[in-house]
């Protein structure tokens, strides 16, 4: 019975990832009211659920403030502090490893965490994925419209024109032969693999660039 009670917990944080209107249904009944059918007549089980219901935090909300080891998340007109400790997990929409660094005013985040204080208020957070944070690694096919300073605007199948910065990438041509950045030119197809942000339409932490279009390839002669 233990073992499918924590099955049970463990679904219901999977659905709060899933479904963020989900979670803050869950929020509002105190995670998990409907849990009390389930375990009727098993008194340890009953404390277990009611245990889990007042100190597990599980919501969403937009972020309204940020502090160096907080921040302020708005839930249904309540102001809730989460705070961050070197236990807290930072995720992206995407499930990539994240920080909070990367969190922003506006951004809306999914929080799991332990409940701080007897008003709700206050929470330390377990984890925070804030699904405003569009990211993930990628493969990208394309061809380059046009040159920028750091980089280049690659129109891709797929996702339209993404700016990439080249940084330390490795580049080869066609034949997979070194490439320099100065070999790569408006008109060419090519490969991109790195970091792509959904939201700036950027592809960075750029790893591997391959220019199909490199070396030139000679025309063909006439011979008469």
């Amino acid at each position: 019975m233990k073992k499918n009670f924590s099955k049970l917990i463990f679904a219901g944080v999977i659905a709060f990832n899933l479904s963020p209107r989900l979670s803050a249904r869950l929020a509002n009944s105190s995670a998990g009211v409907g849990l009390n059918s389930t375990v009727s007549g098993h008194p340890r089980l009953q404390a277990a659920v009611q245990n889990f219901k007042t100190t597990r935090a599980i919501f969403t909300g937009q972020v309204t403030a940020i502090g160096s080891s907080t921040i302020t998340v708005g839930n249904n007109g309540t102001s809730i502090q989460v705070d961050i400790n070197s236990t807290t997990h930072f995720r992206r929409k995407f499930w990539g490893k994240s920080s909070l660094s990367e969190i922003s005013i506006g951004d809306t985040v999914n929080v799991i965490g332990k409940r701080t204080n007897s008003m709700n208020t206050e929470v330390t957070a377990s984890t925070i994925r804030d699904i405003s944070i569009q990211k993930r690694n990628g493969t990208f096919f394309g061809t380059v419209i046009s040159l920028t300073s750091g980089g280049f605007v690659v129109n891709t199948i797929h996702r339209n024109n993404e700016t990439v910065t080249i940084g330390s990438a490795k580049i080869t041509d066609r034949k997979g032969n070194t490439l320099s950045a100065s070999g790569i030119l408006v008109g060419d197809k090519i490969r991109v693999t790195g970091m792509w942000d959904n939201n700036a339409k950027t592809i960075t932490e750029v790893t591997k660039i391959k220019d199909f279009s490199q070396p030139l390839k000679a025309s063909p002669s006439t011979s008469r």
